[in-house]
């Protein structure tokens, strides 16, 4: 059985977070130089501007004619989806998806990113920034990937096992590990030097209403119940639920039955807000997974 002490050694030998994440991370998306600086971080790397003219040309973009700049790329898919897609490029680097089941936790990764940002984008009121609830959502199960990468044997023991529900992955995780993903995924961040807030949804993704958090930081909580609402909501889509022909009290009940109330008092909208989002967050996500090569994978309900 892999310690998380020998796994804490072992995050000696992953690369840095690309500085591009960082980068981004720095730029503020109501400055008025948004759209140049966003241009300019791009065009530095031509694996990104391929990538993402290619994805501007893509059956799902429809141009009416070929796309061949940067600059009509990143005008066609729009700064926030650019930006998106430049990050999870940059990260997708240092944890390269090879198995299915790296590119189905990496299909569900995106989904729950974009899931995060649209959520933040239909609560005003918390004041969070849609983009840092994306690299939030992005980033929030970074310790499985990890494990794919050093312990493959013992998470594809995981992966085979029969669990549907956050509650159940973390029992299985502590029964094979001694430890779960979210307590490996908040050591990585402080490795890379990542805000405290987004640590802090990483390594506290998986607790629910009446558990206490560890800060008091009101954003960083408010962060974390939207990561927690888009987890539940991917999770039920990855176990092949059919939510956009589902009405708002059917999607509530199977958040409720499969993902541990994440409805509670601290959710940041509503089931039927979250309905309404429903086919622009499976859309946007499936097309991101296509743009960079992760097919998405759906799980059936058994």
């Amino acid at each position: 059985m892999v310690s998380i002490t020998e796994l804490e050694k072992k995050l000696e030998e992953l690369p840095l977070l690309p500085a591009v994440i960082v980068r981004l991370l720095a730029l503020d998306p109501n400055d008025e130089n948004y759209f140049e600086e966003l241009l300019e971080l791009a065009q530095e790397d031509p694996t990104f501007a391929l990538r993402l003219i290619r994805l501007s040309n893509s059956a799902t973009s429809s141009p009416v004619n070929a796309v061949t700049t940067l600059q009509n790329a990143v005008v066609r898919l729009g700064v926030k989806s650019v930006a998106g897609l430049v990050t999870s490029m940059a990260t997708m680097r240092v944890f390269i998806p090879t198995s299915d089941g790296e590119k189905a936790l990496w299909s569900h990764s995106l989904q729950v990113a974009v899931g995060a940002r649209l959520i933040a984008k239909a609560a005003p009121q918390l004041k969070v920034d849609p983009e840092q609830a994306f690299l939030c959502g992005l980033l929030h199960d970074i310790g499985r990937f990890v494990l794919f990468d050093k312990a493959a044997d013992e998470m594809n023991l995981v992966e085979q096992a029969s669990w549907e529900t956050p509650t159940q992955l973390i029992d299985v995780e502590l029964a094979q590990y001694g430890f779960n993903h979210s307590d490996l995924g908040g050591r990585v961040c402080k490795k890379w030097g990542l805000p405290d807030s987004i640590t802090h949804v990483v390594a506290e993704h998986h607790k629910f209403n009446g558990s206490k958090s560890s800060t008091n930081d009101p954003t960083a909580n408010k962060l974390t119940h939207l990561v927690q609402m888009a987890d539940a909501f991917s999770l039920l889509t990855m176990l092949g639920a059919d939510i956009e022909e589902s009405d708002a009290k059917t999607l509530e009940e199977e958040l409720h039955k499969k993902c541990v109330k994440p409805l509670g008092s601290s959710a940041p909208i509503s089931a039927k807000q979250l309905h309404a989002l429903s086919k622009n967050i499976i859309e946007e996500s499936n097309n991101m997974s296509l743009g960079l090569g992760v097919a998405p994978s759906v799980k059936k309900l058994t």
